[in-house]
């Protein structure tokens, strides 16, 4: 198939992108910067200059794509740049989507849609409710997604959890220097649940979605099989580095914390469990990729050694 993959810069979209070509795909990038997206092109990846933002933009591309897969997007709390990458960019995608008759239409949204909700575990059905910006950003453009698929765009909609992998560029390199020189107590003695998401198990559940055409206009969470307590996730990737393993503080001094102006925001974060219902993606025939302490050690050793992915 030729496949049109958004953000193929990103770490999700690239690792995607190389997914679906070694699967046999004719696969085409779209970047705002074909000088800078040269490590794509030697991979084989065919590379198209538009952005998603600029509707303009978008009229110069051919209108053979049989699959677009949507992982272009902004990570951050800036409003202006969330809403013209996540709101405005899926708005436009989605538009020229309908007017070049691409037939399947996958949306790379995030659990940030419902990490609002205590439920344990969550499920997809839950009503939106977001906790950030980024989260707010991407409601909106689940909502623009399911609007189009109302109006006969075949789409599939799957929401990662927190995805690790070697050349994760958002939180591993800080949280690994915060673990080298043991600046990272892990609240509450580690003991709460962080459901993560190995890259490899995304990539794999694109080419399922793409395998398996009646699963159509649904949402799915993308989370690894096994679910790691902070205390493990941390220790694991400290092992990988070979730097002792983090401070475990307290439940009493962890209250402490919590009370604290500014400081307080961020222990919380460490204080709910985060448990994504996989039932779903089981249906879908995703297999688990391995053990996922074993994975982040081998995360955290390839960071040790300087190794990074194309």
């Amino acid at each position: 198939m030729k496949i049109l993959v958004t953000g193929a810069t990103g770490f999700i979209g690239k690792a995607i992108a190389k997914s679906l070509l070694s699967q046999g795909h004719k696969v085409y990038g779209l970047v705002r910067n074909p000088l800078k997206a040269q490590r794509l092109s030697h991979l084989g990846i065919q590379l198209i200059k538009a952005d998603i933002s600029d509707k303009k933009s978008l009229l110069a591309l051919p209108d053979f794509f049989e699959v677009i897969v949507h992982s272009a997007g902004y990570v951050g709390e800036d409003k202006k740049k969330l809403y013209l990458s996540n709101v405005l960019g899926t708005e436009n995608i989605c538009w020229w989507a309908v007017k070049a008759n691409v037939k399947r239409f996958l949306h790379i949204s995030s659990v940030a849609v419902v990490s609002g909700h205590n439920k344990i575990p969550l499920t997809e059905e839950l009503p939106y409710w977001a906790t950030n910006n980024y989260g707010y950003s991407k409601i909106e453009a689940e909502k623009i997604v399911l609007s189009y698929a109302q109006n006969g765009l075949s789409t599939v909609i799957l929401r990662p959890a927190m995805v690790y992998g070697v050349g994760e560029p958002h939180l591993l390199e800080l949280l690994l220097f915060l673990l080298r020189f043991r600046l990272l107590p892990v609240p509450n003695k580690g003991k709460n649940k962080w459901h993560l998401v190995d890259i490899k198990l995304v990539c794999q559940t694109v080419i399922k979605t793409l395998e398996n055409k009646e699963i159509v206009n649904r949402p799915f969470f993308v989370a690894d099989f096994e679910v790691l307590t902070a205390k493990e996730i941390f220790k694991a990737l400290a092992e990988g580095i070979k730097a002792p393993c983090p401070i475990l503080l307290s439940t009493s001094a962890t209250k402490m914390l919590a009370k604290l102006p500014f400081i307080g925001k961020r222990v919380n974060l460490f204080l709910k469990d985060r448990v994504y219902d996989t039932s779903r993606l089981q249906q879908l025939g995703v297999k688990p990729i391995g053990s996922v302490y074993e994975s982040l050690q081998e995360v955290a050793k390839a960071y040790r050694e300087g190794i990074k992915k194309d």
